[in-house]
């Protein structure tokens, strides 16, 4: 791993999607209290040209390194552009200036991230350390920093496209919720790119209070206000917890570092009085992810605040937040490599975990007739599948001399199995919540008797949401299908086959609740619709993009699963 002294310009440049969503936030913040002021005709006139003039004076100081900046000076130039052009047209408060305002951000984030994965490879695969040890850079913080980035811009149509966002009781709240998108956003890209404790916690929280403050944004609505209650009350008490965790680690060990607590716990006596407190603080910071996880038994709050929440903050929080939390959980794992004492009851307990995650959830998700809930569930039940990959992580060699463990080796397949199937759930799942905002739009509710019949009237998004469902199932030629295979695969190469038998039947189990949509859209007859067919261009756009993506990455998975591996492979860097 690369530790040298690198220049300030540099380090600014690893940080360069992190600062450009910051600058997003801004950018929304100030758009919006520029309509305080739009009447005056000097106001609209004058700011830009200041914008231009620091934007110009910026490339001028850069000098030589004017290309470093030049797409964040081209996006401001867009943005401003935009919204006089809105404000001529008196359009200036509309959702779509805001909206347009964030993907621009975003596309300018998510192109410095593509420099930065071109540098890694380039670099075969290039690994450091940056800030004093604060920020990591390497191909797995650079493989989830990119679904955060997809699963945002997909977000952010979403929520253009909500109607409770365009015409109902959130109306007013667009700023504030884009703000919390790029906000959650922010704080779960810097979360995958950490090893130190501190850090990650404040990340953490970054990521939590702007899903928090998400989850209530429909403020006139009973059931959003009491679900973003709930998810503040239990987030607390799990951060709370993951925080006493890690106080005793730190206490224990001396060290701020992932890495370090990993090298104390693998040489602390199993029946010492500080090998008990020091298990102590490890189950309480495995349990803190457990709950942002929503693994079994801290899994009691994901359905309320699932159904509550407004769609999209549904959609980004079982995606994004889910995935960038797995992340930093696998951070963790990886660090106690080598470790014989405690790791393997560690992994047997995460097993147990797993398999009772994917079958409550399964189970679950049966009885239910409103589609957020069930797709909730699912959502829990594909957390037991992706820590079915997690367990797998250590391969143990025993030694019947010693009646025990002699050995712990870190499988990197079982990680990049793990980044797969991250990938793939995201397009299924952002498609799936996707096709339910699209009908919900018409149907005002998310209940399933209410679909019945839609299949007809919209058969390309209907037809898409057949991709999801197969996908979600893990039926081929879809992304889904790969992503189970090679779960199972490492499962049973780890030596959990009861585990991947348990899999296989939860997967079964799933194929009766997923296709009772498939049976209401398609199965009744148009004419007991008791809609028209839903519009929705954008949104519609976006459902068969997913869908297209999800048949693509199932029919040629390869190239996807092998930058899998490399991002794997750089945590040993």
């Amino acid at each position: 791993m690369l530790t040298t002294q690198i220049p300030m310009l540099e380090k600014l440049f690893w940080l360069g999607p992190e600062i450009d969503l910051t600058g997003t936030i801004l950018a929304v913040l100030l758009i919006d209290l520029w309509k305080i002021g739009r009447r005056r005709s000097s106001t609209w006139l004058l700011a830009p040209l200041f914008a231009f003039l620091a934007c110009w004076g910026l490339l001028a100081g850069a000098g030589g390194f004017g290309a470093w900046v030049l797409p964040e000076f081209l996006g401001l130039v867009a943005i401003y552009l935009v919204f006089t052009i809105s404000d001529l047209k008196g359009q200036s408060s509309r959702a779509w200036v805001l909206g347009i305002t964030a993907l621009i951000g975003t596309a300018i984030a998510f192109w410095r991230l593509l420099q930065h994965g071109f540098v890694l490879m380039k670099g075969g695969g290039l690994a450091m350390t940056i800030w004093g040890g604060l920020i990591r850079v390497d191909g797995f913080g650079f493989f989830l920093k990119v679904l955060a980035l997809l699963s945002l811009i997909s977000a952010i149509v979403l929520v253009l496209s909500f109607r409770p966002m365009k015409h109902g009781a959130g109306r007013q709240g667009v700023p504030e919720y884009l703000c919390c998108l790029l906000g959650a956003t922010l704080g779960g890209m810097l979360l995958v790119a950490t090893q130190h404790v501190l850090f990650l916690f404040l990340a953490l929280e970054t990521l939590s209070l702007s899903s928090y403050l998400q989850a209530g944004m429909l403020k006139n609505e009973r059931r959003s206000t009491e679900a973003s209650i709930k998810y503040l009350v239990y987030g607390s008490v799990a951060s709370g917890m993951m925080l006493f965790g890690f106080s005793l680690l730190y206490g224990f060990s001396g060290s701020w570092e992932l890495g370090g607590i990993g090298s104390f716990v693998a040489n602390v006596p199993k029946h010492s009085p500080e090998g008990i407190l020091m298990a102590l603080g490890l189950l309480a910071g495995v349990g803190g992810f457990a709950y942002k996880l929503s693994l079994v038994p801290f899994h009691f709050w994901a359905p309320d605040v699932y159904e509550g929440a407004p769609t999209p903050t549904t959609a980004f929080l079982t995606v994004a937040s889910k995935s960038v939390s797995f992340g930093i959980f696998l951070r963790l794992l990886f660090a106690l490599t080598g470790d014989v004492v405690w790791t393997p009851g560690l992994v047997q307990l995460l097993a147990i975990v797993a398999a009772l995650t994917m079958t409550l959830g399964n189970f679950a998700a049966l009885r239910q007739q409103n589609l957020k809930r069930l797709l909730g569930y699912s959502s829990i039940a594909h957390a037991g599948y992706i820590m079915m990959g997690a367990v797998a992580v250590y391969h143990f060699l025993h030694d019947p001399q010693i009646g025990g463990v002699r050995e712990s080796l870190f499988m990197g397949r079982s990680y990049a199995a793990v980044l797969f199937y991250l990938a793939a759930y995201m397009l299924m799942n952002l498609g799936a919540f996707a096709v339910l905002i699209f009908f919900s739009n018409r149907t005002r509710n998310e209940d399933l008797s209410q679909i019945r019949g839609l299949g007809w009237k919209s058969p390309w998004v209907a037809g898409a949401m057949i991709v999801f469902l197969l996908s979600l199932t893990g039926i081929p030629p879809t992304a889904g299908f790969f992503a189970k295979w090679y779960l199972f695969r490492v499962a049973i190469d780890g030596g959990f086959l009861w585990l991947a038998v348990v899999a296989a039947l939860n997967t079964v189990v799933s194929l009766f609740y997923y296709f009772r949509i498939a049976k209401a859209l398609f199965l009744a007859p148009e004419k007991d619709s008791l809609y028209a067919a839903p519009k929705g261009i954008s949104l519609a756009t976006l459902i068969i993009v997913l869908a297209a993506a999800t048949l693509l990455l199932g029919v040629f998975p390869e190239k996807v699963h092998d930058l899998a591996i490399i991002a794997a492979r750089s945590l040993s860097r």
